[in-house]
């Protein structure tokens, strides 16, 4: 039965997407495109799309994401920490291409020479990847979101190659920042949405978007922090590989 109503639902769906008759032809597409691109000066017309045209649904996907993370967070308290004193990695789980961990108390990091200069280089890479994407995500292919994964993955990648260890002060210090950024990203809604302080600028201008590259940068960072807050949170709870 369970089956059944699978296929039965796949076939539903399908027929509504290849619906022939809801399709635009070239001409109808093509002034779309250029409404949206005149209305926002954005050559990227998906992030013209869903920070202007649905910029309330990308507001509650950015709250969705805040009570994920902080969903994450609060439910590895009573997880047991892998970095701690009684714990000591045996030889069978160390991978391969790891050639040296080391464990002092509460710590457990990477420590083989080649190998942290090669995530170093790596985690500088993904870092400055995600900074243009989140400043040129209007312009070319990226966005905020994209460019928070590309971040995150690099405070990933310097994490497994420093000694890894969680202060209240670095939580309250992220926790800070995260809520500021959520007011940012309001704040700016209101006025985008409001017309209360319109922005625009000549088209070589890096805000000739308007208020689009502000929200990439606000969603970039909240993006970055909240993926690491989760990664981090695996990293001590579930070991670092």
């Amino acid at each position: 039965m369970k089956i059944f109503l699978t296929i039965s639902c796949v076939v539903i769906i399908a027929f509504f997407i290849l619906n022939v008759d809801g399709l635009l032809d070239d001409v109808q597409a093509r002034e779309i495109v250029n409404r949206i691109f005149l209305e926002t000066n954005t050559p990227n017309t998906v992030t013209a799309i869903y920070l202007n045209s649905r910029l309330y649904d990308t507001l509650f996907e950015i709250l969705v994401f805040t009570v994920a993370s902080t969903g994450v967070v609060l439910s590895s308290v009573w997880l047991r920490l892998v970095f701690s004193s009684t714990f000591v990695p045996s030889q069978s789980r160390v991978p391969f291409f790891v050639v040296e961990l080391k464990q002092t108390q509460d710590k457990f990091y990477i420590s083989d020479p080649s190998t942290v200069v090669g995530v170093k280089l790596l985690a500088y890479v993904s870092m400055i990847a995600g900074f243009y994407l989140a400043l040129f995500g209007h312009r070319s292919p990226g966005g905020g979101f994209s460019s928070g994964v590309a971040g995150a993955t690099g405070l990933l990648l310097g994490a497994i190659v420093h000694q890894i260890e969680e202060t209240i002060e670095e939580r309250q210090i992220i926790t800070s920042f995260e809520r500021l950024i959520i007011f940012l990203v309001f704040l700016a809604a209101i006025l985008d949405l409001g017309e209360i302080l319109p922005l625009r600028f000549a088209r070589s201008f890096l805000l000739s978007a308007g208020y689009i590259p502000i929200y990439n940068v606000l969603i970039f960072a909240k993006v970055t922090l909240g993926s690491w807050s989760i990664l981090r949170t695996f990293i001590r709870h579930r070991g670092i590989l």
